[in-house]
């Protein structure tokens, strides 16, 4: 499927942004089998990882040089995920229960929760630090716009003077929240 959109562009350089870290070896593996085209791969492992990529492109350098910015953009971004859990399981050591909401941090279970608006705002703080310049809030189906203006309000008052915070509606169906703070 890589290989075939790869394919599908005309451009002699193509930048490949996983945003999985499941579909990363994927992508190195295109890089092989693609003979006409230069493939990069910019290992993003989540959505706001992509996105710094992206944000960090500038179509006025050359390959080389946006690889190497596109890279150092990605180190430079913490994502948490706000989700629920679709079954009873144990993942990252705690037992969950279905239909819990589940706070990730980078990948990793930090907290579980009954309330996703709560548990985003948790979240943002623990990733939020004083050197913090933009923080992203992505909501998702499930969450209305006064759940996600909430969110904003309190990200807004806590670190509003020192950091530039958007909210979007995403639509995403996995994710109450897709934060990404750098």
């Amino acid at each position: 499927d890589i290989l075939e959109a790869v394919l599908a562009t005309p451009c002699k350089t193509v930048f490949v942004l996983p945003n999985n870290k499941n579909i990363i070896l994927a992508a190195e593996q295109a890089v092989e089998l693609c003979k006409d085209r230069k493939l990069k791969v910019i290992p993003s492992k989540t959505i706001p990882q992509g996105i710094a990529a992206i944000l960090a492109f500038d179509p006025d350098t050359s390959a080389n040089e946006n690889f190497s910015t596109m890279m150092n953009s990605i180190k430079n971004v913490k994502t948490g995920q706000i989700t629920f859990a679709s079954r009873d399981a144990e993942f990252g050591g705690f037992k969950i229960k279905e239909g819990e909401i589940l706070a990730l941090s980078d990948g990793k279970l930090t907290f579980k929760s009954k309330d996703p608006v709560k548990a985003a705002i948790k979240l943002i703080s623990s990733l939020a630090k004083k050197d913090s310049s933009f923080i992203t809030i992505i909501y998702g189906n499930g969450i209305s716009e006064d759940d996600a203006n909430l969110v904003y309000k309190n990200v807004q008052a806590k670190y509003g003077n020192h950091a530039d915070i958007t909210i979007i509606n995403g639509n995403q169906p996995l994710y109450h929240f897709i934060i990404s703070v750098e």
